[in-house]
């Protein structure tokens, strides 16, 4: 299914989920994330995220582009995902310029992750300049 919406040019970005999702029930989860800003003590707003799944070895298909609401909350990850391995990473770079901050030592986070089925998943970034740190949150 994958090769034939390739050659469609049409469906873009959108081919993914099709692929990536199923029908809610037996086997999906679902996730949430939040990023906070421990050196402003502040929700981290506007920080973009990409969040991937992994299909087998190095290869990883994109599921979904968002950015952290003000908030700090990321709020339109698709439902119904099948569970497996996923990488979500946050652009914390262009965060920390968008909030002029000048000196900093990690461009982007990469997190990668194992989900089960039928349960929620909530990714939680505490970040600042110099470091962060992450949970499986509830």
């Amino acid at each position: 299914l994958q090769n034939v919406l390739a050659q469609f040019h049409c469906f873009g970005d959108l081919a993914t989920p099709l692929l990536m999702s199923a029908a809610a029930g037996e086997g999906t989860i679902s996730m949430s994330c939040h990023i906070l800003d421990t050196a402003q003590g502040t929700p981290a707003r506007g920080m973009k995220i990409h969040l991937e799944q992994n299909i087998q070895g190095d290869e990883w298909v994109s599921i979904h582009r968002g950015t952290s609401n003000d908030d700090g909350r990321v709020t339109d990850i698709p439902k119904n995902l099948i569970s497996g391995v996923y990488r979500m990473t946050f652009y914390t770079k262009d965060y920390f310029i968008q909030t002029n901050v000048e000196k900093f030592f990690y461009p982007v986070v990469s997190m990668i992750f194992t989900t089960t089925p039928n349960e929620h998943f909530h990714i939680p970034l505490l970040i600042s300049p110099f470091g962060y740190t992450t949970y499986r949150g509830s």
